[in-house]
């Protein structure tokens, strides 16, 4: 596909580019006794999406995001990183790595999930929000376990080049259409960096209840640092011109 693409799951929108900005910090010196790792994820290819709905630049996005930090220095190793790309990037295989990486990372650790990809929501709410993986669609709420799974004190960065990527964790436990189109009205203007905290103390909560004990070792939600290219009702563009997303071009060149 030539000129500007929109990663939405479903019809692509073709079209001028959406202008973001974005603040990038860079990486400093690693701790001696901290360990960096990372997953980077990138499918222009998918095996339950036609193929005139594929992308171009999500390989390009995640190899090129992981060589950054490889070769900027800041601690980062290839042997502590996964790329998953194409078919290789299919959800079993997304979730195996963060969940590899999870039974590894200790306190002081650092983790990037990196994903560039189609993203979607539901379309009458537009409230349940997923990223797509290659075989699959990878719902918020198995992103949210997939995250509580890493230790307390690690830090984990979730970077997310997709459609609709900043509708991750909108409440969706409202019975009625009704109560969720309220819910997403209301949502229209939100803090993500709010809303997540919000989410992921609920479910700790939850977990209080069954094992007091075992929500100290939880990752803690202010441990989780996000940086999407959109809000839940918006697009994400990809460009020829650039040959990557426009959000991650920015974060490469930041």
């Amino acid at each position: 596909n030539a000129g500007t693409t929109a990663r939405t799951g479903g019809v692509v929108v073709a079209g001028g580019g959406i202008s973001r900005t974005c603040t990038v910090v860079q990486a400093g010196a690693a701790a001696a006794a901290s360990t960096r790792y990372g997953v980077f994820v990138g499918l222009n290819q998918y095996s339950y999406i036609a193929s005139d709905n594929w992308l171009n630049y999500c390989v390009s996005d995640a190899g090129d995001m992981r060589t950054n930090l490889v070769n900027h220095g800041g601690g980062w190793a290839a042997s502590n990183t996964t790329l998953l790309v194409n078919s290789a990037g299919s959800k079993t295989a997304i979730r195996a790595a963060l969940s590899n990486y999870a039974a590894k990372a200790v306190a002081g650790d650092v983790v990037v999930y990196y994903h560039s990809s189609h993203g979607g929501n539901d379309d009458l709410t537009l409230a349940d929000v997923y990223l797509c993986a290659y075989d699959a669609n990878y719902t918020e709420d198995e992103l949210a376990a997939d995250l509580l799974a890493f230790a307390a004190g690690v830090k984990v960065v979730v970077v997310i080049d997709a459609c609709h990527s900043g509708g991750l964790f909108v409440e969706t436990s409202a019975l009625s259409l009704a109560e969720k189109e309220a819910r997403r009205q209301a949502a229209r203007n939100w803090d993500i960096a709010t809303r997540v905290t919000v989410r992921m103390r609920n479910l700790r909560a939850v977990r209080l209840l069954a094992d007091a004990r075992g929500v100290a070792r939880l990752l803690s939600p202010d441990e989780v640092g996000w940086m999407t290219a959109c809000a839940y009702y918006q697009y994400s563009y990809e460009d020829e011109s650039i040959g990557h997303g426009w959000f991650t071009y920015g974060l490469l060149n930041g």
